[in-house]
């Protein structure tokens, strides 16, 4: 009896859905069979497939390796309606890649990517501590459905002229020398970054001053737009700022305290990330700290 007889598909599958994303694609990699389409089928098998799919307008064709499979299976046993809606598959994307975005999802948000005079004062890369003009990103992207995300500062008073943004996911911020306050101007460079999960809207880049409950908005291309001005009070340092994105019906809203204040933008398709910004320093050491949570009732 072979290898293949003994761990057959289904077995296979069975052990690998214990596995989270990076094993899954590590796993695809080692060998023909499990980073295939039809995992150990024969070529002669292969060809009887792939007419039968002709025939049958491809509607029964397993078109993803026997990994993908594994990742299939694990999210469609485990995935939330919120999830699901959070989490469409995409054109060009394969499961394993969709899977690691549910991980992802699950996760605690962080401040990934930081730029100018700002460090970690932990290991705990979700709490930021300010020394001066700074920006930072998260790097977990939001494609679709609703997300919640809390802001809150400590360290100072008054919240002054510290800004929080959904913007477009672009990787190497620090390296390639940009930051926010290019995102607020005509930039070529980031305008150059933009691909077709950016969807078909202009609104690349959104922030809100807590101080004073203004909002304004960049397509990268031209001046800065002034979005909706809430007019709420400065945010001090006992109030938390909560952000929601809901990309179904394309808005951008603030609550204070959990209470809404009201959406400040609208128009917004394609993925997004969260961030941050201050352009001000203080005779103390503010943080922002981000966490993940549900939308207040």
């Amino acid at each position: 009896m072979s290898f293949n007889d003994i761990f057959d598909d289904n077995t296979v599958l069975s052990i690998a859905s214990f596995n989270e994303p990076n094993d899954l694609l590590s796993l695809a990699l080692t060998c023909k069979r499990l980073g295939s389409k039809f995992g150990s089928a024969t070529s002669r098998e292969w060809r009887k497939m792939i007419r039968d799919a002709k025939r049958q307008k491809a509607g029964d064709l397993r078109d993803w390796s026997l990994m993908e499979e594994a990742a299939r299976c694990i999210m469609e046993r485990s995935l939330t309606d919120e999830e699901r809606a959070s989490l469409p598959l995409l054109d060009g994307e394969n499961w394993i890649g969709r899977y690691n975005e549910l991980m992802l999802l699950r996760r605690p948000l962080s401040f990934d990517q930081l730029v100018g005079d700002v460090v970690y004062p932990s290991n705990d890369k979700s709490v930021m501590t300010i020394r001066g003009d700074c920006s930072s990103m998260s790097d977990h992207v939001m494609r679709a459905g609703k997300h919640y995300a809390t802001f809150t500062v400590s360290g100072v008073d008054y919240a002054y002229n510290i800004s929080i943004c959904v913007l477009r996911p672009i990787k190497g911020w620090n390296e390639k020398g940009y930051s926010l306050k290019r995102a607020r101007n005509s930039d070529t460079e980031l305008l150059q970054e933009r691909n077709e999960r950016w969807g078909d809207g202009n609104v690349h880049y959104c922030t809100y001053f807590i101080s004073d409950g203004s909002c304004v908005w960049s397509d990268f291309a031209g001046d800065i737009e002034v979005g909706t001005d809430l007019n709420v009070p400065g945010v001090e340092r006992s109030n938390v700022v909560g952000m929601l994105l809901d990309l179904d019906e394309g808005t951008l809203a603030v609550y204070v305290n959990g209470r809404r204040q009201g959406v400040i933008k609208d128009g917004l398709t394609g993925d997004y990330c969260w961030g941050t910004e201050t352009n001000w320093t203080w005779n103390g050491t503010p943080s922002v700290e981000i966490e993940r949570g549900q939308i207040p009732v």
